[in-house]
C-alpha cells in the first residue's frame, strides 16, 4: 500500500505458507528516522519499557483485540487507539 495510518509510513504485507496456519500474514512498516511517526513510535515503545503496568495492559488489549477483531485491521486498530492516546497524553504531561 502506498501509505498506511500516516503519509510518513509505508506499509508492505505478504502472505507466506505456514505449517500451523496454512498461510500467515507478515507486515513491514517503513518510515524515515526524522519523521514524527518514527519519534512517536519510539516514544511509545520507550514508555512501555519504563512502565511495566501499562505494558502489560497494552499486551492484554492486543490479545483481546486480536480475538474480537477476527482479522479486521480497522477494528483491531480502533480497539488499541485508547491506550495509544493515553500514553501520548502522559508523554505530553511529562
Amino acid at each position: 500500500r502506498p501509505s498506511f495510518s500516516t503519509k510518513q509510513r509505508l506499509y508492505f504485507v505478504i502472505f507466506l505458507p505456514d505449517p500451523l496456519e496454512e498461510s500467515r500474514r507478515y507486515h513491514i512498516y517503513l518510515t524515515d528516522l526524522s519523521s514524527s511517526t518514527w519519534h512517536d513510535l519510539i516514544a511509545f515503545r520507550d514508555y512501555l519499557r519504563a512502565h511495566p503496568q501499562i505494558r502489560d495492559k497494552y499486551a492484554l488489549i492486543k490479545m483481546s483485540a486480536t480475538k474480537e477483531a477476527l482479522g479486521d485491521g480497522q477494528i483491531y486498530r480502533t480497539m488499541k487507539e485508547p491506550i495509544f492516546q493515553k500514553v501520548k497524553d502522559l508523554l505530553k504531561d511529562s
